[in-house]
């Protein structure tokens, strides 16, 4: 999964070897937060924030734009895959491979 930031500067990708690359546009020169093998990832509205699913890991983890930093860590229960977040950024959808779909406030 992928994502551009909305002032269009940085593609996010989810990269099932590594974790999340964030490639700006400018450079092409690709910065990798290490977190495990990614799958689902949705960018905030406000570009504020990224949210990753770990299925493996069975998380998603909620990341800083600008640092990468996790800055939350939630259970996915199961095996977590595609997330999406609502256009007010209160809520994130994950759907889950085991048959449920979980709302994160």
């Amino acid at each position: 999964r992928m994502a551009v930031s909305g002032d269009g500067t940085d593609l996010h990708v989810a990269n099932e070897s590594r974790g999340v690359d964030v490639v700006p546009r400018a450079t092409g020169a690709v910065r990798t937060t290490r977190l495990g093998a990614a799958h689902g990832l949705a960018l905030s509205p406000e570009d504020a924030r990224r949210s990753v699913t770990l299925p493996s890991a069975g998380l998603v983890r909620v990341l800083g734009r600008t640092t990468g930093a996790v800055v939350r860590t939630l259970p996915g229960g199961g095996r977590p895959r595609v997330v999406a977040c609502t256009s007010a950024g209160d809520l994130a959808t994950v759907a889950n491979e085991v048959g449920w779909v979980t709302f994160v406030r």
